[in-house]
Order: C-alpha cells, then sequence, then structure tokens
C-alpha cells in the first residue's frame, strides 16, 4: 500500500488537474504498482527485467513465425506466376529433371545362336500361350455373341499352335495331339514339371491334371500330387538334402526327378526317407515345444513322401501318412490323406473317423482343399446311413469349394490344344524342366 500511494502521488503530479482523467489514470498506476509489488514479492529485485526478457523473446519467436508465413506464401506466389521455373529447397521434385534423353539409348534385343533360335522361339510361344490363357481374365458379351467369339479364338488358337509346332522338317511327322495315350502316371508328373517351368499358375495346372486324369485320380490327388512335387522341388532349392549326412551315397534332386517323370520313384523314396529319419533324429534329441516343433516337420516330410508314393506304392503311402499321424497328432493333412487310403483299402469306419478328425481340427481357410475332401466322402457316408439332409449340407459345400475354384470347369478347346501338345513334348524337354525348376532359386 505504501508503494501504491506513492504511484498515486507521481500520477497527481503528472496529470495536475482534477476530474475524470485523473481518476483513470490513477488507477491504472496503482494497478501497475500493485503487479510490480507482486514481482518484487515473488521474484525479488531482478524479477522485472527477467520478465522482461522473458517477454521480448515470445516477441521475437512471434517475429521469426510470421517471417516464415509471408516467405512462404510469397514463394507460393512466385511458382504460380513462373511454373515452369525449378524451385529450390524443399519444392524441388525429381520430375523437373529433363527426361528427353532417357529414351535416346534404346536396348537392343538379345540375339541368340542360329542353332538354338528355333527352339528358343518354339519354348517361349508355348511358354507365353500358358501364361496367357491362365492370367486371360473372362469378358462379358451378349449370349449370341459369346458363342461365335469363342468359335473364332479356338480356331485362331489351333492355327497359332500349328504354326508353333509344326515340323520344320518333312521326315519327321508330328503325331496328332488326339492319338497321344493319357493316364500314365509318368506322364502325369512330366506335365507337371512341365507347366511348372513355365510359371503356369496353381489353379490352372491342377484344373488340367484333374481334367485329363479323374478317370485315375480324386481332386484330392490331383492337388497334393502338384503341391507335394512343387514342394519336393522347394527343398531341393533350399538345400535341405544337401545338408544331410550321407549326401554322397544319395541319388541327386535332378536324377530324382528325372526318374520319377519316368515312372521310377525310387531316387525320391530315398531321399525322402533320409531327410524324414534325419528329422525323427532331430526331434528325438530336442525337448519340450522345440520338440513338437521338429516332430510337425517330419510329419510334414512324412506327408510329402506318403503323396509321391501314392503314385506307385499305396502301402509306402499308408504308412507315411499313420507315421504322421502318429507323431504329429493335428496335422491336417496327415488325417485327410490317411482317410483317402482308408478308401483305398475299403474301411469305410475308419475313414469316416479320419475325416471327422479333418473337420474337427481343420481350419477352414488354411485347410480348404482337405475340409472339401472328407465333407464329400462324408456326404457320401451319411447317404447311405439316410441322413439325406446331412449329407446335401456336406455336398454342397465341398462343391461350392471345387466351383470357385474351378477345378470342375472344362478346359476350353484353345487349352486342351496347348496342354496336348506340351504334353507331347514333355518328355524330350524333360531335362531342361527339370535344370529350370532347380535353378529357379538358386
Amino acid at each position: 500500500m505504501f508503494y501504491g500511494y506513492h504511484i498515486i502521488q507521481a500520477a497527481d503530479r503528472l496529470v495536475p488537474t482534477d476530474g475524470y482523467w485523473q481518476h483513470i489514470i490513477s488507477a491504472v498506476f496503482l494497478k501497475i504498482g500493485h503487479i510490480h509489488g507482486l514481482i518484487l514479492q515473488e521474484f525479488g529485485p531482478n524479477g522485472f527485467w527477467v520478465l522482461l526478457l522473458f517477454a521480448l523473446f515470445l516477441a521475437l519467436i512471434v517475429f521469426i513465425y510470421a517471417k516464415s508465413l509471408i516467405d512462404t506464401f510469397k514463394y507460393g506466389r512466385e511458382e504460380e506466376e513462373n511454373p515452369e521455373a525449378v524451385p529450390d529447397g524443399l519444392y524441388y521434385t525429381i520430375d523437373a529433371e529433363p527426361t528427353a534423353s532417357a529414351n535416346d539409348n534404346t536396348p537392343e534385343e538379345p540375339l541368340y545362336d542360329e542353332e538354338e533360335k528355333e527352339r528358343i522361339e518354339m519354348e517361349r510361344a508355348i511358354s507365353a500361350e500358358l501364361v496367357r490363357i491362365s492370367q486371360e481374365a473372362a469378358v462379358q458379351t451378349d449370349a449370341s455373341n459369346l458363342k461365335q467369339k469363342m468359335k473364332q479364338d479356338a480356331l485362331k488358337e489351333e492355327a497359332r499352335i500349328k504354326d508353333v509346332i509344326a515340323p520344320k522338317e518333312p521326315n519327321i511327322p508330328q503325331p496328332a495331339a488326339t492319338n497321344i495315350p493319357l493316364g500314365r502316371v509318368e506322364d502325369m508328373v512330366a506335365l507337371i514339371l512341365t507347366l511348372l517351368s513355365r510359371g503356369v499358375s496353381e489353379a490352372k495346372t491342377i484344373q488340367a491334371l484333374y481334367f485329363y486324369y479323374k478317370d485315375l485320380f480324386k481332386e484330392e490327388d490331383v492337388f497334393q500330387t502338384v503341391r507335394s512335387i512343387r514342394d519336393f522341388i522347394g527343398l531341393c532349392n533350399a538345400g535341405k538334402f544337401d545338408a544331410l549326412p550321407d549326401i554322397d551315397a544319395l541319388p541327386t534332386p535332378a536324377e530324382a526327378l528325372l526318374n520319377l517323370a519316368k515312372g521310377e520313384a525310387t531316387q525320391c523314396f530315398v531321399l525322402m526317407q533320409a531327410l524324414l529319419n534325419y528329422q525323427m533324429q532331430v526331434a528325438e534329441t530336442s525337448d519340450g515345444n522345440i520338440q513338437s516343433l521338429n516332430y510337425a516337420i517330419a510329419a510334414n516330410y512324412a506327408c510329402l513322401l506318403g503323396n509321391i508314393a501314392r503314385l506307385s506304392d499305396i502301402e509306402l503311402a499308408h504308412n507315411s501318412f499313420e507315421l504322421a499321424t502318429e507323431i504329429s497328432p493335428k496335422n491336417v493333412k496327415a488325417w485327410n490323406r490317411l482317410g483317402d487310403m482308408y478308401i483305398l483299402e475299403n474301411s469305410p469306419e475308419k475313414a469316416f473317423i479320419a475325416f471327422q478328425n479333418v473337420l474337427d481340427i481343420g481350419d477352414m481357410i488354411m485347410y480348404a482343399p482337405q475340409i472339401a475332401d472328407a465333407k464329400q466322402y462324408l456326404a457320401a457316408y451319411f447317404e447311405k446311413s439316410g441322413l439325406s439332409e446331412k449329407a446335401e449340407e456336406m455336398r454342397t459345400h465341398s462343391n461350392r469349394f471345387y466351383e470357385i475354384y474351378g477345378l470342375h470347369t472344362p478346359l476350353t478347346q484353345a487349352e486342351q490344344a496347348v496342354f496336348q501338345t506340351l504334353l507331347n513334348n514333355s518328355a524330350e524337354n524333360l531335362v531342361s524342366s527339370i535344370s529350370v525348376l532347380l535353378n529357379r532359386a538358386r
């Protein structure tokens, strides 16, 4: 209060006249004196200067921020007025670089040796045809025009294929596609290797194989045969067989695949059995969760061995799938394939238990083919038991999966011609196909 009194006295000296303005000025100086007193009380005699410096610092920050805003609007206005100029700093982009020179030098296409040119062109044409067929989307047209368009496309494809596979020498006749015998297991394996080496999709490969071999194998057999050969090649490229202790005494993966495509699966059996035995030893010497994981890996190896053996040795296939269920009781693929073996052995009750296990432990997405196969059999089982509604439910689900996957969709005339052509030439192209597959990941 004493300090405020002196402030008022100073105001009287500054404004000696009485009246309204003297009252206002006195009140303002009184408030200033009060604030100054609080500053001295809280911060000491230098508090006023500290607050003054802080206020100047805030003013400097506001000034810098305002200047940056002004500069930003200034650069934006300059860019609008002169859009061709290349701005500096953060506005620079790669698009501002001249690109005309990038098109000056066009790389020349590679040249091939004359002796190999004809063969390479034929291989490329067939491979391109397969990829085009596997990736071609359905085109929606009027019903009246669709039939005519399909007929014209088929004629064009046949003419193109004839040009590609036409014999170069008149004394080497080209056998007609319709005269090639189908159904032999070695032809099936050779065709799988040929399609995989050319990058044909799994869905189209399975569709083609089922179209030709549905009288010999059911849907799940085709699924697992294609995937097992693919997985066997994957093990080869991953070096799994190279790490085996007795690798020098084992056949090479190339020899195993070549002989498998010729109808002799012994080399594949030897390689897979050696890998399975090694993985079982690893599992037996581990413990806890690591042991369960190693047994699960061994069960997958046993399933792969069983699927390859399914083509020629049913007993070995049965034993392999049974071993897989013993060491890994939740292996859905093993239970499903064991159910297929029970069907071949005419043991419906055992097959029912195996397929029911598939439904109990199988995920609907991860194991969709196995669940569809299990429901296909269970539908027939319930039908014989008089449970028609249950059978129809199972059958509907199974057929829906095969329809979505396209497995039951017949091949077009053009597709048949292409696949038949590959089957004609698959035997002589086996070595090159296997070489491509075994070096793809290296």
